[in-house]
């Protein structure tokens, strides 16, 4: 892969604090690039050591029953999960009669998906109403040179 996100996006997808348009190009992204999934499991770290060490601070701090805490969520009525072994069908978008298999974070997106739009031949579009107001995204198509290759972008 010779795209990769910029970190100000990876952090902000980490923090939570990333729009809706931009979290969904940053997982469909992180499904097939290991160098920011890399990037992610490291800031991810950071972040816990960070909580941990502001937990450890606030425990010092703190006056709280930590073991009566603790016997109460051991004493609590056990659930056991129901637990469904699912097989998740894939999802496609269709073009001139080849199919791409939507990333896994687009597959409840298929109905919000456009009809293809065409600009020249060579570039087709569709558009993908997330329901925002101030931003947009679309899926393209680009042929290259007789073979053609399926990508997400955003415009705000």
């Amino acid at each position: 892969m010779s795209y990769h996100s910029e970190m100000d996006y990876i952090r902000a997808y980490v923090d939570g604090t990333i729009d809706p348009c931009h979290g969904l190009i940053i997982a469909a992204h992180l499904e097939t690039c290991s160098t920011c999934r890399k990037k992610v499991q490291r800031l991810e770290a950071e972040a816990a050591e960070e909580m941990f060490e502001l937990d450890s601070n606030m425990k010092t701090e703190s006056h709280l029953d930590l073991e009566a805490m603790l016997s109460s969520i051991v004493d609590m009525k056990q659930v056991k999960p129901v637990i469904q072994d699912v097989e998740i069908e894939p999802a496609y978008v269709e073009l001139n009669g080849k199919k791409f298999v939507l990333p896994k974070v687009l597959r409840n997106q298929v109905a919000r998906i456009s009809k293809w739009r065409s600009y020249g031949g060579k570039v087709y579009s569709a558009m993908i109403d997330l329901g925002e107001s101030d931003a947009r995204m679309n899926l393209l198509y680009i042929k290259k040179r007789g073979k053609g290759t399926a990508t997400y972008s955003q415009r705000r």
